[in-house]
């Protein structure tokens, strides 16, 4: 399991950052590797949803079914178990007049990859991971200006 958590203070308020967040349809925007999203209605677990993945030319892309839910304005989530297991989290916590928020993607490659992924290259694969929720986390505070 690779977890990886990124963090970014953000000059807006709490419900201007979540409205962003929680909104399905800005998950390409900020997270580059998913190129499409399909939205079911909601159920009481939460939002049922299709993301399809870009993970590389190696990988190719992959259709995710999952689950999207949202918390009082605290947490965004999405979880899915295939291709691989993959939760992607937004947490949030006012701080003054800010927005402190944490990004977290977890993932098991050993699905895709089987008896491989033990040999996958972990600290690359965080690096990686890292600079990708760096950018994302950039993503959702232009988006944010382009909206204020």
């Amino acid at each position: 399991m690779i977890a990886v958590t990124r963090q970014r203070r953000m000059p807006y308020a709490l419900p201007t950052v979540f409205a962003v967040l929680a909104e399905p349809s800005n998950l390409p925007r900020v997270l580059p590797r998913i190129t499409d999203v399909t939205v079911s209605p909601a159920t009481p677990e939460g939002i049922p949803m299709q993301l399809t993945f870009n993970f590389g030319s190696r990988l190719g892309r992959r259709s995710a079914p999952g689950i999207f839910t949202v918390e009082e304005q605290q947490t965004v989530a999405f979880r899915c178990r295939e291709p691989m297991p993959i939760l992607a989290r937004w947490s949030l916590q006012t701080i003054n007049a800010t927005t402190h928020v944490i990004a977290l993607l977890e993932f098991d490659l050993k699905p895709m990859l089987g008896p491989l992924a033990m040999m996958a290259p972990q600290t690359l694969i965080k690096n990686s991971v890292s600079n990708e929720l760096e950018q994302a986390l950039l993503r959702v505070e232009e988006l944010l200006s382009a909206t204020v």
